[in-house]
């Protein structure tokens, strides 16, 4: 009996270890307090110079790398596919993921309008 509920808190630790340092993967990209946004905004430099949406400057931190490769090596957990890439955060994680910047727009809206 005693082995058992052993097996079961060290299941139990052990899942919430995982769980928990799976935000921790890029805390960089993660704005510190709830409430807060962020975006990660991965494009294609060869395009030239692309409009800074409006909404965007509402959030508490846009992060722009260099390229989709450095992202992905970087931070290999958002396993992104091609550009361009929006990805939110929240104090918690990931809240939305999109290669479309329309609907990037169109959720910070939906979000930022819903805090105010």
């Amino acid at each position: 009996m005693r082995k058992r509920l052993l097996h079961g808190l060290v299941s139990v630790f052990l899942l919430s270890v995982v769980v928990a340092c799976s935000s921790d993967a890029y805390p960089a990209l993660m704005p510190e307090k709830n409430g807060e946004y962020s975006l990660l905004w991965v494009r294609d430099r060869n395009e030239g110079v692309t409009p800074f949406p409006p909404i965007f400057n509402e959030v508490n931190k846009v992060t722009m790398p260099s390229s989709l490769e450095e992202t992905n090596k970087n931070y290999p957990e958002l396993k992104l596919e091609k550009v361009p890439a929006f990805v939110i955060f929240d104090n918690r994680g990931v809240v939305f993921k999109t290669y479309d910047q329309d609907e990037a727009i169109n959720f910070l809206e939906d979000i930022l309008n819903d805090s105010k």
